[in-house]
C-alpha cells in the first residue's frame, strides 16, 4: 500500500508562486548541492510563498513513490530527499490506519 497525494486540482495557484518572478533565478530550484548558497536562496523565496502548501501538495502528488534520487529540484522549500521522507513518513500513517 502506498500513501495517496492528491495534486492541487487547478494550476492557478502556480501564477501566485514566489519563484514566478523575474527577480528570481530559476537556477536556484535546482542546485548541486543540498546545502550550497542556491538551496538557501531558493528556500528564503519559499519561506515567503502564499501558495507553498499548494507547491508541496504537488510535487509529491508528481513524484508519487520515487526514490529520493529520482526527485529533483525544491519544492516549497524541500529538497528531493526531504520530500522522499516526507513520503516514507506518509505511507507509514497509511500502513497504520489500515491495520
Amino acid at each position: 500500500m502506498s500513501a495517496k497525494f492528491t495534486r492541487p486540482a487547478d494550476r492557478e495557484w502556480m501564477q501566485l508562486a514566489a519563484c514566478d518572478s523575474e527577480d528570481v533565478d530559476p537556477e536556484w530550484f535546482f542546485p548541486t548541492q543540498d546545502n550550497g548558497p542556491s538551496l538557501s536562496k531558493a528556500r528564503r523565496v519559499c519561506a515567503s510563498c502564499f501558495v507553498q502548501s499548494d507547491c508541496l501538495a504537488y510535487a509529491m502528488a508528481m513524484e508519487g513513490g520515487q526514490p529520493a534520487k529520482s526527485r529533483e529540484g525544491v519544492y516549497a522549500g524541500t529538497t528531493g530527499g526531504e520530500r522522499y521522507r516526507l513520503y516514507q513518513r506518509g505511507r507509514g500513517r497509511t500502513r497504520q490506519a489500515a491495520a
